[in-house]
Formats: C-alpha cells, structure tokens, sequence
C-alpha cells in the first residue's frame, strides 16, 4: 500500500514517531497532504525543543503567515537568539524593516525596548536606518521610550537627526524626547548634529524652535555654523545664517583660537564640489568680516593659501579680501604659497594678477617671497 493513500490517523503515528527533526521535516514536504497535516506539528515541536527559535527566521524574512503560525503554536515572543547577538524576533523584523511584522509581534505582547547584546533596542534601530516611519510610529504607540535609555550609546532624536529623517524626528519630539542630548564624545548637541549631516530646513527649524540655542558651543569651541562650514554643508550654513547665526563668532578654544566660520569655510571641503565657494559668499553676503584675524594674525586669505586651498582663496578674493594682508611674522600669501609643497606657478601667477606684491619682504629674516622659493625647491 502507498504510504500516502494512508488514512490520516496512520500518516500522524507515522510521523509521531520519527525523532529527528530532519526526518520530520522530510516525511512533511512529501507531498501537500502530509503538509497540510503535519505542518502545525512542526510548529509545536520547534516550541517544545527551543521555545521557537523558528519565530526569529520567519521574522526575519517577514513571513507573516509563518510568524502568527509560531505564535499560536505557543512560541515565546521575546526568546532570544541563542548565538552572541541576543536578538528577539522584534528586533530581526525592525532590523529587517517588515513592518506588518512588527506590528504582529506588539500586539502579540513583544516588549518594545528590550535590547540585543550591543544595547541597541527596537526603536534606535528603527531611527537609525531607513525604514518606514510607521515602525517608529507603532513601536512609540506600544509604549517604546522615545528618550534615552541608561544603555543606549544615541539617543533614538539623535539618530534620528544624524540620518536626517525629518519625520521621524517631528514623530519622537510629539512623543516626548528630549532635545538636549549631547554626542558622548565631542558634546555636540542635536543642532550640531543636524548642521554637520546638512539636514534638511524642517529639522534644523524645529530644534531650534525647541529652544537649543543657535550659537551654543561643542567641546572645540565651535558653533553650528562652524561646523556647518567646516563640513561644507551649504544649506545648514544658508539656513543658519537666516536664522541669525552671527558670522563673526570667533572660537576661543586654544588649538582654535580667534577663528569664525570664513576659516572653518576656507579649509579644504571634506567632499568635491565647488570647494566652498557658496559658502563664503553667503557667510560674505550675511556680514562675515572677509579680512578678520584668528590669533596669528592670519586672514581667511592667509588661511586658505596656507591650507593649499585655492578655490576657496578665489572665492575670498572675488569678496573683496586684501591680497596684501600679513600675518603674525610679517607673511604674505605670496610666501605662504612659495612655502607650500604643492606650490604652483599657476597659483603664484594668479596671486601677482590679483595684487600680490613679489617684491614685499617679510618673514623672520625679512625675504622676499622668491627666497621661500628656493628654500622649498632645494628642502624637496
């Protein structure tokens, strides 16, 4: 007799005596009858030997149908993984970004905050990564901490901000979270944040609505605008400066000493593009003192050339800076550009069209620029 014309009764004796899950497994997929009867005694015995590790497999793949067949077969819906990570099948469906999932799993009675082995917990996932905004929106609705847990290394707002998701953040800041959170390691706060990630307008505008001050600053002395230039974040700097940000606000740190956004804007950019030149001509534009001074005397001019910056030193020129200006040791651009390694004729020409004096002596043994020249010809 074929094994599968046996009558139902038969085929569960069968398989109730087949140890091996393998075996189990294999007498299952024979044909869509023993499926079809067997399936839910698969559930059950994946509960009995681990408490349903299966729940964290189909939810991880967002198997909808496998996850409330789990369920109901009676798997614990906060079992942990059993390697290093921890994870609960809340996280592997937020991980995974499978929303319908994670809305089975809370109202199944997943506990919104409990954390893998690295202290992350369902929500900063959530924030972190682009997923749906509806997984940070359930996650909050069933009692998830919209601030900072002990453990947690971000704040769910400051991932949130640092990934730029703007309705993820208005969705935290309606559910309570607190806006003054600080990084742990530089002591930028949320607006700090926001400006080096270029964020968009509603995000910076609802922090500052919040009542984090504009020109608060970080652990180097520097103000959101400053970081927003030194990160070459064109609309953070716009955005700012319409709000009020001063220009001129010169950091007292002692490694930063008498620097304003202009010398943060005409340093190198982190990214290509236009090397900074909207900037300067914004910060130029809302009052930026194009010819101010850090502590040695420099110019942003001065600054710019010494940095090998030479787009942002056009975009100084082009402002109107003084081509002549000289620092703490009597320099001028023209013996600062002599002096650097990846020093040009090209640089040098444009310099002297522009006003440069090549015949101007300074320096500590009072040369022209020509000698810095030679020196650096014969030191390289």
């Amino acid at each position: 007799m074929c094994l599968l014309s046996l009558p139902p009764e038969l085929i569960l004796l069968v398989a109730g005596n087949l140890d091996s899950p393998k075996d189990f497994l294999g007498f299952l997929l024979t044909s869509p009858k023993c499926y079809n009867l067997l399936i839910n005694e698969l559930y059950q015995k994946n509960v009995r030997s681990d408490g349903g590790s299966a729940l964290l497999w189909y939810a991880s793949r967002g198997a909808e149908l496998g996850v409330r067949n789990m369920l109901r077969a009676g798997a614990n819906v906060n079992l942990r993984s059993p390697n290093r990570a921890q994870l609960t099948a809340l996280l592997e469906a937020v991980k995974h970004k499978h929303t319908s999932v994670v809305q089975i799993l809370l109202e199944s009675g997943a506990l919104p905050d409990a954390a893998d082995a690295r202290s992350r917990r369902p929500l900063a996932l959530a924030t972190n990564g682009r997923s749906d905004v509806a997984i940070t929106k359930l996650l909050l609705e069933n009692g998830a901490r919209a601030d900072s847990a002990v453990f947690d290394k971000h704040a769910p707002l400051f991932e949130a901000v640092r990934s730029s998701q703007e309705s993820k953040v208005a969705l935290l800041l309606k559910h309570g979270a607190d806006t003054y959170v600080l990084d742990c390691r530089t002591g930028m706060n949320l607006v700090y944040i926001a400006a080096s990630k270029n964020a968009t307008s509603g995000i910076i505008n609802i922090l500052i609505d919040s009542g984090i001050q504009i020109e608060s600053q970080d652990d180097m002395g520097r103000t959101p605008l400053q970081v927003a230039a030194e990160n070459s974040c064109t609309r953070a700097v716009r955005l700012l400066l319409h709000l009020g940000a001063n220009p001129n606000f010169k950091n007292m740190n002692q490694y930063r000493e008498g620097l304003s956004a202009l010398f943060y804007a005409a340093t190198n950019p982190n990214s290509p593009g236009n090397g900074n030149k909207s900037i300067i001509r914004a910060l130029f534009i809302h009052g930026a003192e194009i010819d101010t001074e850090n502590h040695a005397y420099k110019t942003p001019l001065l600054y710019a050339i010494s940095q090998s910056a030479i787009k942002q030193a056009q975009a100084l020129v082009e402002c109107g800076a003084n081509i002549m200006a000289r620092d703490s040791n009597g320099e001028t651009v023209l013996h600062l550009a002599a002096s650097l390694s990846s020093c040009s004729p090209s640089l040098m020409d444009w310099l002297v069209e522009n006003g440069a004096d090549a015949n101007w002596a300074g320096g500590q043994r009072n040369e022209t620029p020509i000698f810095y020249a030679i020196r650096n010809f014969y030191i390289r």
